[in-house]
């Protein structure tokens, strides 16, 4: 073999060599990058870490036990009869039933406030790990104490009558304000459009935890009332 054959036939060695620890090395790395991909990749929580961290989450936006989701301002008309008779309820009024009766409107709007309650045992939270599909129903939806505007009150005589004291039966119908517009909220806790409400602020509130899981959430989905 002449010394330029063999110094080519060595020089290709070297290359391919070269080309094989190339090779290696480049498979070496790509390996790596794998692994620590693998080993640092976000880890999907269990269903009971979701429910507990959800719960938490929520605890934290309000420390009072109950967490606030449709607040307004809503108006209420009161409208009563009220009986009057010449001498009362006396047995002189009751045989000559002499009667008259006045009808008084009291009219005022309140600031209202729906919640839930925050107990933990009262959440459903469903996770599923495989399709990260989070499903929260909360308890039901009650009415907090409305806060009855005082300057917006207002009293109408709709019939007179000369047998009842119309300015004191006005007086004890305003005083009642907001025992009547609490019986009137605790009814609309329950009416459809504010229970939309309600659901659409507790997503909104869900949709913000789910971001903030390590593994991300796909489809969320949140209602009140344990998930009518």
């Amino acid at each position: 073999m002449t010394g330029a054959a063999a110094g080519s036939r060595i020089q290709t060695m070297k290359t391919s060599t070269l080309v094989a620890v190339v090779s290696v090395s480049a498979a070496i790395v790509a390996l790596s990058a794998a692994v620590i991909a693998w080993i640092v990749r976000p880890k999907v929580p269990s269903a009971e870490t979701v429910r507990r961290e959800l719960v938490a989450y929520v605890s934290s936006l309000s420390p009072a036990g109950s967490l606030g989701l449709v607040e307004g301002r809503e108006r209420l008309v009161i409208r009563d009869t009220i009986k009057g008779q010449l001498f009362g309820a006396t047995k002189l009024g009751e045989f000559l039933r002499i009667r008259s009766d006045a009808v008084i409107e009291v009219e005022a709007w309140a600031d209202t406030f729906y919640g839930v309650s925050l107990a933990a045992e009262l959440w459903s939270v469903a996770w599923d790990p495989r399709t990260r599909s989070l499903a929260v129903h909360a308890p039901t939806l009650e009415a907090r104490v409305p806060a009855v505007l005082t300057d917006t009150i207002t009293v109408r005589i709709l019939d007179r009558s000369i047998l009842v004291n119309e300015a004191k039966v006005a007086e004890s119908m305003k005083s009642a304000l907001t025992k009547r517009f609490t019986e009137y909220v605790g009814e609309r806790a329950a009416a459809p459009d504010v229970t939309a409400k309600a659901d659409a602020a507790l997503a909104g509130i869900v949709r913000n935890f789910a971001d903030k899981l390590g593994s991300g959430a796909g489809s969320v989905s949140a209602s009140v009332g344990g998930g009518r």
